[in-house]
């Protein structure tokens, strides 16, 4: 849970997602006091146990069936798999789109 670099939690651009988020429940000591003192930096907003329209990657899972996979047969995974680097290439090349799942709750 502890970020490699608290610097990241200063950019207010960086955005954090955690599924069945329960910190108290599995966080060692050291986590509890981290998120205790990072607490103006960080804001916790817990999840119902299963929510796909609350979690923004299921809008991107969403997206990418809808592109790359729904109704298509591949005669291989390879197929398959070249597929799917193309659209996440795609992702990558064109961040909005990503970043258009994560407006949607702001």
């Amino acid at each position: 849970m502890q970020p490699q670099n608290d610097r990241a939690l200063r950019d207010p651009n960086a955005a954090l997602f955690k599924d069945r988020l329960q910190p108290y429940h599995w966080l060692k000591e050291d986590g509890k006091d981290w998120l205790k003192k990072n607490s103006k930096l960080i804001e916790l907003h817990r999840l119902p146990p299963y929510s796909p329209e609350l979690n923004p990657i299921e809008g991107v899972w969403k997206i990418t069936r809808k592109t790359t996979t729904h109704n298509r047969f591949f005669n291989t995974t390879a197929e398959r798999d070249a597929a799917l680097r193309k659209t996440f290439t795609r992702f990558q090349q064109h961040p909005v789109i990503l970043l258009n799942q994560v407006r949607r709750f702001q």
